[in-house]
């Protein structure tokens, strides 16, 4: 059987926020917020990390 490793990049809000990095096509990326919830986007490969859609964050982050 083959196995893989999957690498998110991630990084606090402000790390995030700072760096302003684009995100390959389909790379995750995922963004620790001071409150400590948790948040993944999925770049695009041409849109600003934060600047992505949500595409899951832990239940606490969703009623921020």
């Amino acid at each position: 059987m083959a196995t893989a490793t999957i690498t998110i990049k991630k990084g606090t809000t402000a790390e995030w926020t700072e760096s302003k990095r684009v995100l390959d096509d389909g790379e995750l990326g995922l963004e620790t917020t001071a409150s400590g919830h948790r948040i993944i986007r999925i770049g695009n490969g041409s849109t600003e990390f934060m600047q992505l859609p949500v595409a899951f964050a832990s239940s606490a982050a969703v009623a921020m």
